[in-house]
């Protein structure tokens, strides 16, 4: 992420939020060394649930630049606040973020795609029609929608073993 954004010429400013798993230090080492030290605000600390909404409410677009993964909860939580997600192709990624609808999707570990789509976001000024499009993906991944269709499958598997049973 930290290599994509120094790829950026407009002004586009980071905030890293949660517990680093690495030293801090590393990443300040990183910051210097790319001149980014004064677009990116290092929150490394725990981040209670009565402040993840401030984070979300406040920035326009999440940037997941996984390398590897299976799902992510951050990306749920972005898709409960109508939030854009610009997300690597890993995992089930792309099945929550739609290339070009709620969000953008790149290749993972190529931060020149990952640039790129950042820029992009800003540079067609999509924000307001992805965040319309995350609405729609509130609806389609809600708790009632998959209630709803754990429903529809069981009635059809009852309906498909039941006159084999008789």
């Amino acid at each position: 992420m930290l290599e994509a954004l120094a790829q950026i010429e407009r002004n586009v400013y980071l905030v890293i939020a949660g517990e680093f798993w690495e030293p801090e230090q590393e990443y300040r080492a990183q910051l210097d060394r790319l001149g980014l030290a004064d677009r990116v605000l290092l929150h490394n600390r725990y981040v209670p649930n009565e402040d993840v909404a401030a984070y979300f409410t406040a920035a326009d677009a999440l940037v997941l630049p996984y390398v590897s993964g299976s799902q992510s909860g951050v990306a749920m939580i972005a898709v409960h606040y109508g939030l854009p997600v610009i997300a690597t192709n890993v995992g089930g990624l792309s099945e929550t973020i739609v290339d070009g609808q709620n969000g953008l999707i790149v290749p993972p570990a190529d931060s020149g795609q990952l640039a790129r789509a950042i820029a992009r976001f800003f540079d067609e000024n999509v924000a307001d029609s992805m965040r319309a499009a995350m609405q729609q993906s509130q609806q389609r991944l809600s708790w009632a929608a998959l209630t709803s269709m754990i429903e529809e499958l069981t009635h059809e598997l009852c309906e498909t073993a039941a006159p084999a049973t008789r």
